[in-house]
């Protein structure tokens, strides 16, 4: 079997960790391909790869079109208008 290759070119964001593990957003390139917008959760210790997503340029700004049309976003909104705390913002309506 071939070697598994990947390269991360920029390191965007670290969005939580637990123990060993990190949910990061990086910028990927696997083997010989383009790079791509990746977020999962690694294993650092180890240097092992958990799920995740990897999105392509063109997904990724579909993905954007989609979020800022959507109905949670208006919601996002409403409630950051009406002055509500961060915390309110996520709750079930």
């Amino acid at each position: 079997m071939a070697e598994f290759k990947y390269e991360i070119n920029d390191a965007v964001a670290t969005l939580s960790q637990s123990g060993d593990y990190t949910c990061e957003v990086n910028v990927i390139t696997y083997g010989t391909g383009r790079p791509k917008l990746d977020i999962r959760k690694w294993n650092r210790a180890e240097d092992k790869m958990q799920k995740g997503i990897t999105l392509d340029k063109p997904c990724l700004r579909r993905c954007r079109i989609s979020i800022s049309k959507n109905s949670v976003n208006h919601q996002f909104h409403r409630r950051q208008a009406a002055g509500m705390p961060f915390f309110f913002w996520f709750d079930n309506d």
